[in-house]
């Protein structure tokens, strides 16, 4: 499942390195000084799919949301993101809305998976990758209802 991220990586060029990062640094984006585009990875992230998913995809959310726009910026734990800059947003919207797409995520609600960590699981993503979706669920229902 995770096939599909490297894959679109592939196809855009992107370079993905694994590295030894420190235990809160999971994922980076950066360009070579030649201008290519190149996702870092955490050797950690290797043995827990729904992590490497999620981080992954963000990582990709920068590529295609921001493509470099700012510094590099360091992905920490999902938990720890209160205070999101608009380009962190931007690049855990796009992971959220590729990784869990909304018809597929109200299919899996309707046949009965409403628990946060079902939902991770069937989407082989972190509960906080799911929590994030429903929020942007929630926020889009308020505009569509003029409920600001």
């Amino acid at each position: 499942m995770t096939s599909d991220l490297f894959q679109l990586s592939q196809q855009e060029g992107i370079i993905i390195e694994w590295f030894k990062f420190s235990s809160t640094l999971e994922g980076l984006y950066w360009f070579t000084k030649n201008k290519r585009p190149v996702i870092g990875l955490s050797d950690s992230l290797q043995n827990n799919q729904p992590r490497l998913r999620s981080v992954l995809g963000e990582e990709l959310g920068h590529h295609f949301t921001s493509m470099g726009e700012g510094i590099t910026q360091s992905h920490y734990r999902y938990s720890d993101r209160l205070n999101v800059n608009r380009i962190e947003h931007r690049a855990l919207c796009w992971a959220a809305s590729y990784l869990i797409p909304l018809d597929n995520l109200s299919d899996a609600i309707h046949s009965g998976l409403t628990e946060y960590w079902q939902l991770a699981e069937h989407f082989v993503v972190t509960e906080d990758m799911i929590d994030f979706r429903v929020r942007m669920m929630d926020v889009r229902r308020l505009f569509i209802s003029g409920g600001f």
